[in-house]
């Protein structure tokens, strides 16, 4: 049986992002609430600390989970690479979530590679700001660019070198766009997007905040437009298809 302090953590992660934690994983609500308590300078856990703007936006930040990495399942960036844009004045692409920005730069150099792309915006969203700002902010360090770029003509082409850390030059940083969103509560429709990268996030909701989400996402696609999602992530909804290249998946509306 698990705390009512336990318990009432569990209910404010899921009441602010959307994410349901299980209580059998308790070495990671432990983690969690452990850096609540340090954040917060607190020895335990009082939802009512949660009443402002700022105090939520560090809660947020503190029970989210960032992992990603440049060129994460490579096959979403090789449909980017082959395929010709030239029909588009502006192609226009979201990263949601976004994390700390490496999938939205891997986004950019197979949007270079591919010389039929003649102009695009790249929209960086995340409910976790610390994560939506951290590679204009903190950057990255060497061991993670070289993860993904192994080139060193490549490396600097796009970052410069500012003590340990690597930050995306200017010319490159102005072509993404960063926005906080929640997407259970927060509307995209008044955006379209060409391209979605909508990957490993579904999972972490349960069936209700699901389809809340994907009727977002889908709102705000654009006609033509494709939706990638995670390794082994499938979608289903009524106006969705789903269409195979190279024995991966992606989705686009049903016409």
């Amino acid at each position: 049986m698990i705390s009512s302090q336990v318990s009432s953590f569990i209910s404010a992660v899921h009441r602010f992002t959307g994410i349901v934690l299980d209580p059998k994983e308790a070495h990671l609500i432990e983690k969690r609430m452990k850096e609540f308590f340090r954040v917060f300078d607190v020895d335990h856990f009082d939802d009512s600390l949660l009443i402002t703007e700022e105090s939520i936006e560090k809660f947020v930040n503190i029970v989210t989970n960032n992992e990603s990495a440049f060129f994460r399942d490579n096959y979403p960036f090789k449909y980017l690479e082959q395929s010709d844009f030239s029909r588009y004045e502006k192609l226009r692409v979201l990263s949601l979530p976004s994390s700390r920005g490496q999938e939205a730069i891997s986004i950019l150099h197979m949007l270079e590679v591919n010389k039929s792309c003649s102009d695009y915006d790249i929209h960086l969203c995340d409910i976790d700001t610390h994560a939506l700002h951290y590679f204009k902010k903190e950057g990255f360090f060497k061991f993670e660019i070289e993860r993904g770029f192994k080139e060193i003509d490549l490396i600097s082409n796009y970052f410069k070198l500012i003590g340990n850390r690597y930050f995306l030059k200017e010319e490159w940083s102005s072509k993404l766009f960063t926005m906080k969103v929640n997407i259970l509560t927060d509307a995209l429709e008044d955006k379209e997007y060409d391209i979605i990268f909508f990957r490993n996030l579904l999972f972490y909701f349960n069936q209700d905040d699901k389809s809340k989400a994907l009727n977002n996402i889908i709102n705000t696609l654009s006609p033509s437009g494709v939706i990638f999602v995670g390794n082994g992530e499938r979608l289903s909804h009524n106006r969705l298809k789903m269409e195979k290249i190279d024995n991966f998946n992606y989705y686009k509306l049903v016409s």
